[in-house]
């Protein structure tokens, strides 16, 4: 298994097997992964590139992944990072997440330019963008960890990805006798989408309880 595999597979079974959301992430930082996490289907390029930095970052500790391109200043090549690691690692454990190819195919992503505050790519969400930006200046300038970034998104789309799951099941279905069992829990987990902020914020791990109720 490569550098690159290793860290992908040894922070999603981090976080996968983890009892709490809660990754020593500060209140501010864990706003910033919410407003992607929150808006990752429709902003998966942004989620793919900020994953891609935070690998890069955690491999290679030196580089200021904020400088994404071969042709910066000491840049590295981001969609190549892209396309042969994150991508396919997405499609693998988080389809509906992935893009096809790269984020980096993304307008608004692809300019050449840093990723700093200034940044003028046209992302269409400023509560997107502005989250995005100031995850990798945290990286760089108050040399935030990159890991627990990374466990904290591994797990929120972890959530996500079965809260919609159990969505689409249960439109799809029908209330069978399962379901019956399932459903309150659902419209409570629905529910506290509305405060899903604080929910992170002290721990309480929703994961664990979906699970538990498709099992027990």
């Amino acid at each position: 298994m490569n550098q690159i595999r290793s860290i992908l597979e040894d922070t999603y079974q981090l976080a996968e097997s983890s009892d709490s959301t809660y990754f020593d992430l500060s209140e501010r930082q864990e706003r910033w992964v919410n407003a992607i996490i929150e808006r990752a289907e429709s902003f998966r390029a942004v989620l793919t590139v900020l994953m891609t930095s935070l690998v890069k970052k955690i491999q290679t500790p030196t580089q200021d992944v904020r400088y994404h391109q071969k042709e910066l200043p000491n840049g590295y090549s981001g969609r190549g990072l892209d396309t042969e690691h994150i991508t396919p690692f997405m499609k693998e454990k988080f389809r509906r997440f992935a893009m096809a190819e790269s984020g980096w195919l993304t307008r608004s992503l692809e300019q050449p330019y840093p990723y700093t505050l200034d940044y003028e790519g046209k992302i269409r969400n400023r509560t997107v963008k502005e989250a995005f930006l100031q995850i990798l200046n945290d990286l760089e300038e108050n040399k935030a960890d990159p890991k627990k970034y990374l466990q904290s998104i591994f797990f929120r789309l972890n959530y996500l990805d079965e809260r919609i799951t159990n969505k689409l099941r249960l439109s799809k279905r029908g209330t069978t006798h399962r379901d019956r069992n399932v459903y309150p829990l659902q419209l409570f987990i629905m529910a506290m989408e509305l405060t899903y902020t604080e929910v992170v914020r002290r721990g309480i791990n929703l994961l664990s309880i979906i699970r538990c109720s498709m099992t027990c």
